[in-house]
């Protein structure tokens, strides 16, 4: 969600004309767009930032911005804990970037002070603002926003105090964007949002099952992919929309955060363990082979020895494809803030890297399976490795290299699988898939 609102930041760059610098000595503007929902976010900002304070002391005419999440909670305190910052735009002001530019820059022409030409925009307005103008980073993939904000107000998330209520986009709107990422070449689309399956477009009366299969009808989108999901709001029409419609992944990112009732009720997630355990039986009955990923919260106050096996079980009931894991840390305005953090900092590490083993055997267990097997992959560009492979995903979003690839990407591509590791897999080219009429 972040890699598609530095997207939006570029292109509101590019459509006043300016173009990306190749190294930060060379910027007019430096844009941070940040994150705020773990504390380490925040001090690899106020890092970065350090850094950016001693380019700008030999280029006082550097343009520095701060945008999103951490920019939307401090607004003017970033003006006092970094002086030279010049702009902080909050989570759904992006789009004033442009304007809040020219004005900094005509202030500075008028001679105006540092202090007076400084802009700060952090209002959460109630819609999402305008979305149509993208610098993509990718040629194979393309994010949609459908909606913004949550409601659940979980009590360790901060995500609702930055990112505001929920608003949803119109479906005309996301369907109009399809379309026209359709006509582009993109053969895959994510729609975006903190909390998908929460949308509905009020005025048309549609809710996210029927979005998804009117996104499933757009021609030339070979897959669609969606994120994040919160299990509470799960439902059966959601699940059917995915069986009945070849062209949405067999995927779904579903954040158990933990497997204790007892935690899951401190943290304000609105489900048990029994009707998490309960929604991912209903995907494998329904999505043969579907992949289940999450995310997990160790550490959280008051969780004991007895929590963490529960945590522990339920991943080894549920077999995550992948799973994102985290220490607990507070964060300010959240009701978790105000608990007794009383598990100690050792004992969250441990458990995190238990967590962490016991996964990735389930990973290279998972990834063992798939050798030899003949799987769709779609090319997203060149592997990092480089040595002429390719690198791709499997509609259950494993990562494949592949050996001696030479199609571009957006390609479909059989890849046999010929070795498997705990994050990726590795195949050569089986023949190639068209899939470009589905």
């Amino acid at each position: 969600m972040n890699v598609h609102d530095s997207e939006h930041l570029a292109g509101l760059l590019e459509s006043i004309g300016y173009l990306p610098a190749s190294e930060e000595a060379e910027a007019d503007i430096i844009l941070l767009n940040t994150c705020s929902v773990r504390e380490k976010a925040d001090q690899k900002l106020f890092s970065r930032l350090g850094r950016v304070g001693e380019l700008k002391l030999s280029k006082p005419g550097l343009v520095v911005c701060v945008c999103g999440c951490t920019a939307q909670r401090e607004g003017v305190a970033l003006f006092r804990r970094a002086p030279f910052v010049d702009i902080v735009l909050g989570t759904r002001t992006v789009a004033r970037l442009p304007v809040v530019l020219r004005e900094l820059l005509q202030r500075r022409e008028d001679g105006r002070s540092a202090s007076r030409c400084r802009r700060c925009c952090v209002e959460l307005s109630t819609d999402i603002g305008d979305v149509s103008v993208y610098v993509r980073s990718s040629a194979a993939v393309a994010y949609v926003t459908i909606m913004e904000g949550c409601d659940n107000y979980c009590s360790y998330c901060i995500v609702p105090f930055v990112r505001g209520r929920e608003v949803s986009r119109s479906s005309v709107s996301i369907l109009d964007e399809v379309r026209g990422l359709a006509a582009e070449g993109y053969r895959e689309v994510h729609l975006l949002g903190q909390n998908v399956n929460s949308y509905f477009d009020t005025a048309a009366e549609v809710s996210f099952a029927d979005l998804l299969g009117r996104v499933s009808g757009v021609g030339g989108i070979s897959r669609i992919r969606f994120i994040t999901s919160h299990p509470k709001d799960l439902n059966e029409e959601i699940i059917a929309a995915m069986a009945n419609n070849d062209n949405i992944c067999n995927a779904i990112h579903l954040p158990p955060q933990s497997g204790s009732n007892r935690i899951l009720k401190a943290m304000n997630r609105g489900y048990t363990r029994e009707r998490y355990l309960e929604a991912t039986y209903l995907l494998k009955r329904n999505l043969k082979n579907i992949s289940v990923s999450g995310d997990i919260i160790t550490g959280f106050p008051g969780e004991n020895g007895l929590d963490f096996k529960q945590t522990l079980d339920l991943v080894r009931e549920v077999g995550f494809s992948q799973l994102f894991t985290f220490i607990y840390s507070p964060r300010p305005g959240t009701a978790a803030e105000h608990l007794v953090d009383d598990v100690p900092r050792e004992v969250k590490i441990d458990r995190l890297h238990r967590l962490q083993e016991l996964q990735n055997s389930i990973q290279l267990e998972r990834h063992r399976k798939m050798i030899g097997s003949k799987l769709e992959v779609l090319i997203e560009g060149e592997s990092a490795r480089g040595g002429g492979q390719a690198t791709g995903r499997t509609e259950g979003n494993t990562i494949v290299n592949i050996d001696d690839c030479d199609k571009p990407a957006s390609s479909i591509v059989l890849v046999s699988i010929t070795d498997a590791g705990v994050h990726s897999l590795k195949g050569r080219i089986g023949g190639h898939l068209d899939k470009r009429n589905i």
